[in-house]
């Protein structure tokens, strides 16, 4: 683990490899190893895996204001920053893709490429894809570890999700046994409640190659915030992946071969460019 200190917080990351820099941030409640393991291995790539702040081995959580994506995309900057990297490929899965496309926003000449692998959200705060989010946020407030298996068995929510989508039921489940469980709580308050984006304009004024990933039957990641990332993304490439819960296995296959296309892609047009001039 290497950490470096920033706004009183003290983030933790990994970096693996040697070559262009490939920044990959995970989802809501999850850790680098998260965002590791979907990639492996890209030879030619020095891969970045940042914990965000109140995730993972990244610690304290600071002021709830700050757990939004306009910090995310700072606290971002300030590890390129940290790590001397002028231009990366950046991208992130589900909350992870939305620090990604705000951090591409924010600081557009840093970044060579954007991927939003099953991004959860689109234009708005709180969208419905996440409404149980904050439920389970009340449940640890009034009940901390001590009787959350029968407040979650007995919500209703709660047991519609089980029926609907029992693995992402199940990922919820894991969030009570945690061991800052109660410690971030308000993380599932405000980063369901926020927005990458203000408007879709600022998406379609980014001139960045981009790649959208998404899947079908994914409860928390709704196929159609896929396909309008992509719409509106001036330089898109969407493709489909086998949804997560059906076949873990083939999912990292099929993200790994899509991303490995879009990287090929990305030094093709490099060289394009490179013999223009």
């Amino acid at each position: 683990m290497s950490f470096f200190e920033h706004d009183a917080v003290r983030f933790n990351y990994k970096t693996v490899g040697e070559g262009f820099p490939l920044v990959m941030c995970h989802g809501l409640t999850g850790d680098l190893s998260d965002s590791k393991d979907l990639l492996g291995e890209f030879p030619g790539y020095r891969l970045v895996f940042p914990d965000i702040r109140a995730h993972g081995n990244t610690q304290p959580v600071g002021p709830e204001s700050k757990l939004c994506f306009s910090q995310f995309s700072a606290d971002l900057y300030a590890l390129l920053e940290h790590l001397k990297i002028e231009r990366a490929v950046v991208g992130g899965i589900s909350m992870g893709a939305g620090i990604a496309a705000r951090f591409a926003i924010d600081f557009p000449n840093y970044v060579a490429g954007l991927v939003l692998i099953r991004p959860a959200w689109s234009d708005a705060p709180s969208p419905k894809n996440l409404k149980w989010c904050p439920l389970i946020a009340q449940l640890l407030n009034q009940s901390g570890n001590e009787r959350w298996r029968q407040s979650l068995d007995e919500h209703p929510e709660f047991q519609e999700l089980k029926q609907e989508d029992p693995a992402l039921f199940d990922s919820f489940r894991q969030q009570f046994e945690e061991p800052l469980a109660i410690e971030r709580r308000a993380r599932l308050v405000c980063v369901p409640g926020d927005c990458p984006i203000h408007t879709w304009q600022e998406v379609e004024s980014l001139e960045v190659p981009a790649l959208v990933i998404g899947s079908g039957k994914d409860t928390a990641h709704p196929i159609s915030i896929a396909k309008a990332w992509s719409e509106h993304l001036r330089h898109c490439q969407l493709r489909r992946v086998t949804t997560k819960s059906i076949d873990h296995d083939q999912h990292t296959q099929d993200v790994r071969n899509h991303l490995n296309g879009f990287l090929n892609s990305l030094i093709q047009s490099q060289e394009r460019c490179d013999m223009q001039t």
